[in-house]
């Protein structure tokens, strides 16, 4: 068989195309970090990869939530702070002495008006939102979870 330039030119080009073929490919797996290009080059594989990445993004998730619930917790915790902090002060010896009838008239007064204060105070952060949502009202309330009505109550 004789063999000619052409055929010697025609196979050169057709195992230099294979080899850059099997490079492309080697440079897209390793790209990917991956040993398929399609699923259907390697199933097992495939489905092992999907598989990891839906468990990549429910863990992400979980720490997404996670996180939200720790922020809201400690913004709850703040609060009760702020809430055990004004109780602790309307129990000071200036109301004490209101209640035993030692203070003159406009001293009580002013005590009063302490007193109403530290009661807007603790509904202002009763009422505290974190995200769109009423710290201490319950699931789904769109409406504050604490107000006062006509008579102060």
């Amino acid at each position: 068989m004789r063999i000619t330039m052409g055929m010697i030119s025609s196979q050169y080009k057709t195992r230099l195309n294979q080899s850059l073929q099997a490079l492309s490919n080697a440079n897209l797996r390793a790209s990917n970090f991956r040993s398929f290009n399609q699923p259907s080059d390697d199933p097992f594989a495939a489905a092992q990869t999907y598989q990891e990445r839906r468990d990549t993004e429910r863990n992400e998730n979980y720490q997404s939530n996670l996180s939200n619930v720790q922020s809201s917790l400690k913004s709850a915790e703040s609060t009760v702070r702020l809430v055990s902090n004004v109780v602790s002060n309307a129990n000071s010896t200036d109301v004490l002495g209101a209640v035993n009838g030692t203070m003159t008239k406009d001293t009580r007064s002013a005590i009063v008006e302490k007193l109403r204060s530290m009661r807007d105070s603790i509904l202002s952060d009763m009422n505290a939102k974190y995200s769109d949502q009423y710290l201490f009202g319950g699931a789904g309330s769109g409406t504050a979870p604490f107000s006062l009505n006509s008579s102060g109550n």
